[in-house]
């Protein structure tokens, strides 16, 4: 209390108040007559305005209006706007500003009948609204905007009053209060450097002065703050550790996407140093990164808790796989990532094996069926052609029995490699067994797919094949027919094949 006391008696003056409260008083009685004088005549500039301009807006001489408008002397004048019934600018005593526009504040305007005013003394500008009228047609409205350079010299003069005022008591408080602050003043550097020692990380402090006051109790205050903040820092470095050391990638977002936290596995993960990460926003981050944040991170604001498999290409021009799923927690996402691109890539694998036939890379058996059912099915329902070509290898057996299957795999792999390369991306190629193929063709028609199996047929036959030389392949084409069954249309295909090779090979033959 004994401190209190003293600085009640270094600040309390009470010649302080009575001057503010008379200089508040004069003032304000200052203020009222300048006020009545600038919204009369403001409020006469403002009619006189609306009863000029009527004739103009009546014949929507908007051109003369604005002329007229930017005549005026500027004195106390920072603006007037015209504004239709409609609510749009149409002219301005200010050049350079965009006309035509919608005026915000035109609900405002709408059903006043004579002038009305807005006024902001401190600022010492008034707004002046009223109706352009004739003949008790309301035409437009005229908005001014007025500003009392009077007003503002007056504010200026009792301000510069004032300030001295204050500044007389201020030397006579301080004089007062310098009487007392000499013990004070001590008190205060003691607490200073006990601050001072805890943002530097100092925790141990040494023991307070007995001052019999409240300061006593501040110092108490700040040397438990100090032990308390010990442990907390021990404890952050303890989780901290705890943190980097897991492989799974810990990233903590704000609401506005600044990232708060990220521990050694993203920065592994991502690509990026430390310092490109921490403080920084999400949309600083890989664009294709930052895409899937954004997304999990509104799915999550949404109440729910969001995963989701990302691919991304790193610096290193590398494939990335990340699994990665988001959690709220007091207002911050919680976002946890974790590499799986080693599972990623096995899974890839294991695809390939499944649906590649391991020798020429190209689709096998199982699924060019699938695809086949899949586009007949998708032919059928939209009406659309689907075509497909079968191919098999002339005396094939031959080669294997000549050169070796070593010989006649390299020849398997290249056909199919040749074939690859002359076909559409929306092509489906597959092998069929053995030295057979299939080629399935959307959207072609038999005319299409004949042709494309001629010209595949004499790139083949024109191709060298190493140690075997020259090939030839026997081509089979059919289009699908309104009601063709899976069986149906390969057995037809099949048959064109087996036409081919009864005319004595390196043919196309056409079944429909």
């Amino acid at each position: 209390m004994r401190f209190r006391r003293k600085l009640l008696l270094a600040t309390i003056t009470p010649s302080f108040f009575a001057l503010t409260v008379l200089f508040l008083l004069h003032v304000y009685s200052t203020f009222r007559e300048v006020r009545e004088v600038a919204v009369s005549e403001g409020t006469h500039f403002t009619e006189s305005v609306c009863t000029y301009i009527a004739d103009f807006m009546y014949y929507g001489d908007y051109d003369r209006v604005a002329r007229w408008l930017r005549s005026i002397p500027a004195r106390n004048i920072e603006d007037i706007l015209v504004v239709s019934p409609e609510g749009t600018l149409i002219a301005s005593k200010r050049e350079g500003l965009v006309l035509f526009k919608k005026y915000e504040d035109f609900d405002k305007l709408r059903g006043i009948s004579g002038v009305k005013v807005e006024e902001d003394l401190l600022k010492g500008l008034f707004v002046f609204a009223g109706p352009v009228k004739l003949n008790d047609q309301i035409l437009g409205y005229v908005v001014s905007y007025q500003s009392f350079e009077d007003l503002k010299i007056l504010v200026k003069e009792h301000s510069l009053s004032f300030a001295l005022t204050v500044a007389i008591l201020m030397m006579l408080s301080y004089m007062v209060a310098y009487l007392v602050s000499s013990r004070v003043s001590n008190h205060i550097k003691v607490a200073l450097s006990y601050l001072k020692a805890v943002s530097e990380g100092r925790f141990d402090l040494p023991p307070s002065p007995r001052t019999g006051d409240e300061f006593e109790d501040l110092f108490e205050g700040i040397r438990s703050m100090a032990g308390r903040l010990k442990e907390i820092h021990v404890s952050r470095d303890f989780y901290q550790n705890l943190i980097n050391s897991l492989a799974e990638g810990i990233m903590v977002v704000d609401g506005e996407g600044r990232i708060l936290e990220a521990n050694l596995a993203v920065c592994r993960i991502i690509g990026c140093p430390e310092e490109e990460i921490k403080g920084r926003h999400v949309s600083e981050l890989d664009p294709e990164l930052h895409d899937h944040i954004v997304f999990l991170l509104k799915e999550a604001g949404e109440g729910r808790r969001v995963a989701r498999r990302i691919r991304i290409r790193t610096r290193k021009g590398e494939d990335l796989y990340i699994f990665a799923s988001v959690s709220v927690y007091d207002e911050l996402y919680i976002l946890l990532l974790s590499d799986i691109t080693k599972i990623a890539k096995y899974e890839e694998k294991l695809r390939e094996l499944a649906e590649k036939d391991h020798l020429t890379k190209v689709y096998n058996r199982r699924m060019f069926e699938s695809f086949l059912k899949h586009e007949m099915e998708k032919a059928s329902r939209y009406r659309r052609p689907l075509s497909l070509i079968m191919f098999d290898i002339d005396h094939f057996k031959r080669i294997n029995d000549t050169y070796g299957h070593q010989v006649g795999d390299e020849v398997l792999r290249r056909l199919a490699d040749l074939v690859r390369r002359n076909l559409r991306k929306t092509d489906i190629f597959a092998r069929w067994g053995g030295e057979e193929f299939m080629i399935l063709l959307p959207e072609a028609d038999i005319s299409s797919a004949s042709k494309l199996a001629e010209r595949l047929r004499r790139t083949v036959e024109s191709a060298d094949f190493g140690r075997v030389g020259r090939i030839t392949v026997s081509f089979g084409v059919t289009e699908m027919r309104r009601g063709d069954s899976l069986d149906a249309i390969i057995s037809r295909v099949d048959r064109a094949v087996y036409e081919a090779k009864r005319k004595g090979r390196n043919r196309v033959e056409v079944v429909t």
